[in-house]
């Protein structure tokens, strides 16, 4: 029987429509978000979310030449965010503590012992980690956090508003623009972290506020924003000007939704939910050259909270998340998968 991964290596080489092929299927069910998935140096993706009812309190690996998962040893803490370091290792952040991910043991130890939900974590080019805003019960904080590979943990320089379900994308000149996401509420503030001088300036508004929403950087260094709010608008922030200019309406409005940018500059966009609460498995691309969206077709499984991760070959593993919800006169209970497939792009 052909393996996985010989089927994926001929669906690339037809000259045929993009499509959904399913994939391995991990131990345990699973639940993430666009800041969650990695691409680890060996090629390897890593799921750094315990499973739900996991004995093991494992994160999850999938090898792309086997198409198969496997489980880690315990996570000590993240789950929040991950993001790659430049030795390699993982830095997973959450609360009440971050911790660290070594590919070459399948292991995790403590980072740190403090935290906070709902904030962001972005690599900086000089090798640090940049952990800003986030919310501790019901506090938002502007404050930042700084992670250096040689001298340990720092605080940065405050944001100019708190924030959490923000976005925070690292521009192509290494500076980070932060959108969105204010007090609890949606806003339309934004503003650029320059890590050189440790200093935060005001990027402009965009035309829509937003919270809990999605931007991707573009192979032309102007990030595509979009989400967050029940508008269908879309808008791209220009760093070289500092201007924000609507594009192309989203076909689909979509909360909880995947987003990775694919291999040929375009941005996939996959799942979620509507605001009438049905569970998404349609798909759509954004294409920066014409700036529309056009379908990408359907998902093999409706998938909302879902991870997402460009892999080597160009395909894009999505896996887990939340297909339905079953509810009764007393609560909503979410219907999780263990499920994954890969998008192999046209």
């Amino acid at each position: 029987m052909p393996t996985i991964a010989f089927m994926t290596l001929l669906l690339l080489a037809l000259p045929s429509a993009a499509s959904w092929v399913p994939t391995g299927t991990m131990a345990y069910r699973r639940i993430g978000g666009t800041q969650i998935g990695v691409l680890l140096q060996d090629g390897r993706a890593l799921f750094p979310a315990i499973g739900i009812n996991s004995h093991t309190g494992g994160a999850a690996t999938y090898s792309p030449v086997t198409g198969s998962w496997s489980e880690t040893d315990p996570m000590i803490c993240g789950g929040q965010a991950a993001v790659l370091l430049q030795d390699g290792t993982v830095l997973a952040t959450g609360y009440p503590c971050h911790g660290f991910f070594s590919p070459s043991t399948d292991s995790w130890a403590l980072a740190d012992s403090s935290g906070t939900t709902y904030h962001s974590a972005t690599a900086l080019d000089d090798g640090r980690v940049l952990i800003a805003g986030g919310s501790y019960g019901s506090v938002v904080y502007a404050t930042t956090v700084i992670y250096d590979p040689i001298a340990g943990w720092g605080d940065g320089a405050s944001m100019l508003q708190a924030r959490e379900h923000h976005t925070a994308t690292k521009l192509a000149d290494g500076r980070v623009l932060v959108t969105g996401g204010a007090m609890g509420t949606a806003s339309t503030s934004a503003e650029i972290f320059d890590p050189v001088a440790n200093v935060w300036a005001l990027a402009g508004n965009m035309s829509i506020a937003r919270i809990s929403h999605k931007a991707v950087l573009l192979t032309d260094g102007r990030v595509l924003v979009w989400g967050g709010s029940e508008s269908p608008v879309a808008e791209i922030f220009n760093p070289s000007t500092g201007v924000w200019t609507t594009t192309g309406n989203l076909l689909t409005i979509r909360e909880d939704d995947f987003a990775t940018r694919l291999s040929d500059g375009r941005v996939l966009v996959g799942g979620g939910i509507l605001f009438s609460g049905e569970y998404l498995s349609s798909a759509d691309i954004f294409d920066p050259a014409t700036e529309l969206w056009t379908s990408a077709g359907n998902m093999n499984s409706p998938r909302a909270s879902a991870m997402a991760t460009l892999l080597n070959d160009g395909t894009v593993l999505v896996a887990g998340g939340i297909t339905d919800e079953i509810c009764d006169e007393i609560a909503c209970r979410p219907i999780y998968t263990d499920t994954a497939e890969l998008f192999v792009p046209n």
